[in-house]
């Protein structure tokens, strides 16, 4: 394990982030727990609005939402997205193993305020989330998109039904 650059030092320093609360994947990709943002975007006061949902599937394992987080007189959004990995589709971003349900709301909602909380603390591209840590561990280098990653997105209006 390498050691960790001077922003996620101090990051580490600045919220009192423990050593336990963080990790390295494929070297020089440092993760953090989701619990710990959660914890010090609560300490800053970061002020959520109402999430954007953009795909709303959970029959198929699929959701999306944009989130908007405040910080001070700052707005950062980002989108959270789930992708349940299935048998029968390439690409997923979300596995599901046994008889474990899926939980596609509650992982782009991770997903996205996390993103949201990296970026109003001045520290994205130098720490990602542990939301998406499992797919850094699949992956030789996280920071490609490969084709199977992309998948086409349905929205939705207010009752749920598909736009054309």
């Amino acid at each position: 394990m390498g050691e960790p650059s001077k922003p996620v030092l101090d990051f580490m320093a600045k919220y009192k982030v423990d050593s336990d609360e963080i990790w390295e994947v494929h070297g020089k990709t440092w993760v953090v727990k989701h619990k710990a943002l959660e914890r010090v975007a609560a300490e800053v006061g970061i002020v959520w609005d109402r999430p954007a949902m953009l795909e709303c599937n959970s029959n198929d394992g699929v959701a999306a939402m944009c989130v908007f987080g405040k910080l001070g007189d700052r707005m950062e959004w980002s989108i959270g997205e789930c992708l349940t990995v299935r048998s029968d589709r390439a690409g997923g971003n979300y596995k599901v193993t046994g008889n474990q349900p899926g939980y596609v709301y509650a992982m782009a909602e991770k997903r996205a305020k996390d993103r949201v909380i990296l970026k109003l603390l001045e520290t994205h591209g130098a720490l990602y989330s542990e939301a998406e840590a499992d797919e850094f561990e699949q992956r030789q280098n996280p920071h490609v998109t490969r084709p199977a990653d992309i998948v086409p997105v349905t929205q939705y209006d207010e009752r749920g039904q598909p736009i054309d």
